[in-house]
């Protein structure tokens, strides 16, 4: 039925979402043994409006404009023979300093987001040609990147240098620059996972060196962005955010349902 009814979604979440209290007042309006206790009523939906605009004031215009970012560029050596893997270890480092669960004081008085309240970019972008590996990153969290990454790849070298973003005019797409831009998203639910780092191995013996087995899964990605023309850029960046049990109840439930259905067991 989802087929059939796709635009309840959006209708759902504009207007619903927006003004059901709106929509409430109307009612409280139009039946008369309720309309004479509006002012009760009025108050009350409309502390749930102002709930919701005091959090994003303090939230957005307040603690997170207050927010310093760096752009770290990450400069590979020639040849890497660290397993792919490491880079999991490099996230899981990551994502304890990312995560912090906000309590009361720090949700109501200091503006701290209450899901998922750190977050960081690392981006590829190629410059007529020219690769860059970038990660964007809120200052208080560059030394645990930094020492994250060195320790994984020591022949690493890592700068903090000019955001690129700010290289172009800011008003495009203009008369002299055209610009185009879309998003990835899942085609299956997220507890659904990417395709994992066993698959980039051939399972062919141990006669055959880790060099020759290894499989670069962005090579694809590189050489296409490196093939670019003069005045041209394209910019590829992932947004990555630390996701707890508070933050999403419903995860582990549901993946443990997927599971158990493609596995055929209770």
């Amino acid at each position: 039925m989802a087929n059939y009814f796709w635009w309840w979604t959006p209708i759902y979440n504009i207007f619903i979402v927006s003004f059901w209290w709106v929509f409430l007042m109307l009612l409280v309006l139009l039946v008369p043994f309720l309309r004479v206790w509006w002012w009760v009523f009025f108050p009350l939906f409309l502390a749930g409006q102002l709930r919701v605009l005091y959090l994003w004031w303090i939230q957005w215009d307040f603690a997170y404009a207050e927010k310093k970012w760096v752009v770290l560029e990450i400069i590979p050596p020639k040849e890497v023979l660290v397993p792919l893997k490491a880079m999991e270890d490099v996230f899981s480092l990551i994502w304890g300093p990312l995560w912090d669960f906000a309590n009361w004081r720090e949700q109501w008085c200091d503006g701290t987001l209450s899901n998922a309240p750190g977050w960081m970019s690392w981006e590829i972008a190629s410059i007529e040609g020219n690769l860059h590996f970038y990660i964007r990153v809120m200052t208080e969290d560059k030394v645990s990147v930094e020492t994250a990454l060195y320790a994984h790849y020591p022949e690493l070298e890592i700068q903090e240098v000019a955001d690129y973003a700010k290289n172009v005019p800011q008003d495009i797409p203009n008369k002299e620059w055209d610009l185009y831009g879309e998003d990835y998203i899942l085609n299956n639910p997220a507890y659904y996972p990417i395709r994992t780092y066993e698959k980039f191995f051939e399972p062919q013996g141990e006669k055959i060196s880790a060099e020759e087995k290894r499989i670069d899964p962005i090579n694809s990605l590189l050489e296409s962005m490196s093939r670019l023309s003069s005045g041209e850029q394209f910019w590829f960046q992932l947004i990555i955010m630390p996701v707890g049990d508070h933050d999403e109840p419903q995860f582990k439930k549901d993946a443990q349902s997927a599971i158990a259905k493609i596995s055929k067991r209770p």
